[in-house]
């Protein structure tokens, strides 16, 4: 062809500076509509325990919500600007927009870790909104696990309550407090830890004998107290297992359901660039 005509095939497809606006819009938008649906849930409702049961629910719904209608606006532009007329590369040049929105979510959730556990980190742009609580969810669940006293430390906090009441007797057998507590510490950490009922009979024995020399207990009284710490384990370890359980039940609940917004997030961003391209074409 005659005349200074630019090499199409050799012209990038991909439109850097309206991704970039693309997402800075869609990151705006989805600030904005979370600070609304915020103005509008805090003033509407009556923080008491049974309304705050619902506010869960809610709260996904309108990040859902937001994080869709942000990313479309932010498809939308990056398609407007990018002077592209193919469908196609007006999808991928949207869903770019939406990939680096989602990346750069991602890093500032990372990175603001504090900031999320403390609750400061609730408004983030597009579709980004499950990430966001997905990763705030992970901290909040790993403080109350770590809260929880493990099952062996409850029936060793017991075990100390009894030696600190025991103290005079122990001092007069001429060993130190210290000493009969790491004492009473080991019977009980191969007690409960024991792997066959041979071994645990015999580290049962033990406590029970270590509570009847530096205690005023009687034997009988040392086995009745063995056995309450027995149950004291078992409950105890009943209630660690149930947390886990619902730990987990959490975090697959907020994985999928992250999954979910940020899959509409990228729908949304790829319909918005269909109606971008279209706008441009009138």
């Amino acid at each position: 062809m005659n005349g200074n005509y630019p090499d199409v095939s050799k012209t990038s497809r991909v439109r850097w500076n309206a991704i970039f606006a693309g997402v800075f819009i869609a990151t705006v938008a989805g600030v904005l509509l979370n600070m609304l649906g915020l103005g509008i849930g805090l003033t509407a409702l009556e923080l008491d325990p049974d309304t705050l049961t619902n506010i869960g629910a809610g709260s996904v719904i309108w990040w859902t919500l937001s994080g869709a209608i942000a990313m479309f606006i932010g498809g939308w532009v990056t398609v407007r600007l990018s002077n592209i007329s193919n469908r196609t590369d007006s999808i991928l040049n949207a869903l770019t927009a939406w990939s680096l929105s989602t990346v750069l979510g991602l890093f500032f959730v990372g990175s603001s870790l504090g900031m999320i556990i403390s609750g400061a980190g609730n408004l983030l742009s597009g579709g980004l909104s499950a990430a966001t609580q997905a990763a705030s969810a992970a901290p909040m669940v790993q403080m109350a696990s770590s809260d929880m006293p493990s099952p062996l430390s409850q029936v060793t906090s017991q075990s100390k309550e009894l030696i600190d009441e025991a103290a005079s007797n122990i001092k007069k057998s001429g060993n130190s407090v210290q000493q009969v507590t790491q004492q009473f510490n080991q019977a009980i950490g191969q007690w409960l830890n024991a792997d066959n009922s041979q071994d645990q009979q015999q580290a049962q024995q033990q406590v029970v004998g270590l509570l009847t020399k530096y205690t005023n207990m009687s034997q009988s009284q040392a086995q009745n107290t063995v056995q309450q710490w027995q149950q004291t384990y078992n409950q105890a370890q009943q209630k660690a297992e149930e947390a886990t359980e619902q730990a987990g039940n959490v975090m697959g609940t907020v994985a999928i359901v992250g999954f979910i917004i940020l899959l509409l997030g990228g729908v949304a961003a790829a319909v918005g660039g269909v109606f971008g391209g279209r706008s441009k074409r009138v």
